[in-house]
């Protein structure tokens, strides 16, 4: 019915089909954003580092955020573990320390995934039905 209406959000919630199965099979993508981490910047060789500071701060808060969405079915924008963020940010931990937490949350995402009971599948027409209200009730 929502199929044919002009949307110019339509391609947004399409790409978004595919969220569930990506996060379900963070693993992958968490491992391959590890191997990139290991560019050097300038701000890394302020502090002597190794590796991609600012950007394995990131990896951090998106695999915290996959963890949160699969425990509590919830997305939180305003992290609450800030400091440590900011932590791996400024160069607090080494490559090693952060590599073994990196796995240590991998771990936590599978088992957390395994119980979740969320869908394999968006339905699209659910989506496209609640796109139309907000629309609306905005325009």
């Amino acid at each position: 019915m929502f199929q044919n209406i002009f949307n110019p959000w339509r391609p947004c919630i399409l790409a978004n089909q595919h969220i569930l199965h990506i996060v379900k099979n963070i693993r992958n993508i968490g491992i391959g954003l590890i191997s990139v981490m290991k560019r050097v910047t300038l701000h890394n060789l302020k502090h002597d580092l190794n590796y991609d500071a600012k950007n394995m701060m990131h990896v951090f808060r998106l695999l915290k955020m996959c963890l949160e969405i699969a425990e509590e079915n919830t997305l939180s924008i305003w992290r609450l573990d800030r400091n440590e963020l900011l932590e791996i940010r400024n160069g607090k931990f080494s490559y090693g320390e952060l590599i073994k937490k990196t796995h240590e949350i991998l771990e936590q995402i599978d088992f957390a995934y395994e119980a979740s009971n969320l869908p394999d599948k968006i339905n699209v027409l659910e989506v496209d039905m609640l796109l139309v209200k907000v629309r609306n009730n905005f325009y």
